[in-house]
């Protein structure tokens, strides 16, 4: 269960300052404007900042479930990512597994590596917990 852990902190990190380098030069109001108008890397930028506290903005994890759920409807590949590490993780919404796993899938059918890979350690993980029942 600690890799577990240690392997979605390690994806959330990596994906935090690969978007991150996007938000410094941009404003709030910009993201805002143009998630509205269904830009999902938009929607992606402001859920990071508000998850990590970026570029003037409080941390405030429900708004950053709110654009990341956002921007996976938009289909950006890094927001269903996102939502399935925050929904592992309880980050702003109560732990669900399956959310997780569902929205990781998402993001790999949208073209994500790190999708794919956290698909396949929630999957392993559920196959591992039905094995060790029987």
């Amino acid at each position: 269960m600690k890799f577990f852990k240690v392997v979605f902190m390690f994806m959330f990190l990596v994906l935090v300052n690969v978007s991150l380098s996007h938000a410094d030069s941009t404003s709030v109001d910009k993201y805002n404007k143009e998630c509205k108008g269904g830009n999902g890397e938009s929607c992606t930028l402001l859920g990071f900042m508000y998850a990590k506290g970026d570029d003037g903005v409080e941390v405030d994890p429900k708004k950053a479930i709110k654009f990341y759920t956002k921007g996976c409807d938009a289909k950006s590949a890094e927001s269903c990512g996102n939502l399935a590490i925050m929904y592992v993780q309880g980050a702003g919404v109560a732990v669900n597994y399956d959310k997780g796993s569902d929205y990781a899938k998402k993001g790999c059918d949208l073209g994500s590596a790190n999708g794919c890979k956290m698909y396949e350690i929630l999957t392993e993980n559920k196959n591992k917990k039905k094995n060790s029942k029987k």
